[in-house]
């Protein structure tokens, strides 16, 4: 049995001047770095859907997202936030989406809408551009044979701020 796990949290509590902060973090807490997203909210448009390609794998490194599994990209409605929505999630059959909390969105499509609560969600947000997204959203744009709406790709290129959401399990 492995033992690690349960002494490193032992350790984290014992130890004074060890930061816990995310040791324990309840469902549905923001990060702080996302307070950004309740301070302005947006609502945040589909642009593309994919599949994890192997040229992200390979240059990210994300241990969180497998080769082949799906993405959508939104945009706010501002142009200056996109958002990243990875695994398979019921978020991708959003047409748009609003941001509640880390495990809650509001699912906005033209003939119904629905609050959507995940059971196990985790948020990354980026105060400021990051290249996964601009990658990402080019190989959606191939992927899709959407070569014509390379407007798209400058939006994405054009935003200030990232967020990149994992769903671990539908709900």
């Amino acid at each position: 049995m492995n033992l690690w796990p349960l002494l490193i949290q032992i350790l984290l509590l014992l130890v004074p001047g060890i930061k816990q902060e995310n040791v324990f973090r309840p469902r549905n807490v923001v990060p702080p770095r996302c307070a950004f997203m309740l301070q302005n909210p947006q609502i945040y448009d589909k642009m593309c859907q994919g599949n994890y390609p192997m040229v992200a794998f390979t240059k990210y490194r994300d241990t969180l997202v497998k080769v082949g599994e799906p993405y959508t990209m939104y945009l706010s409605a501002t142009l200056d936030t996109v958002l990243v929505v990875q695994k398979k999630s019921p978020l991708h059959d959003c047409y748009s989406l609003q941001f509640k909390d880390s495990n809650t969105f509001h699912c906005l499509n033209p003939n119904d809408n629905k609050t959507v609560s995940l059971d196990q969600a985790n948020m990354f947000c980026f105060p400021f551009h990051i290249q996964l997204p601009d990658d990402l959203m080019n190989e959606c744009l191939i992927e899709n044979q959407l070569n014509t709406q390379t407007h798209k790709l400058d939006q994405v290129v054009g935003t200030k701020q990232a967020i990149v959401h994992y769903t671990y399990s539908e709900s």
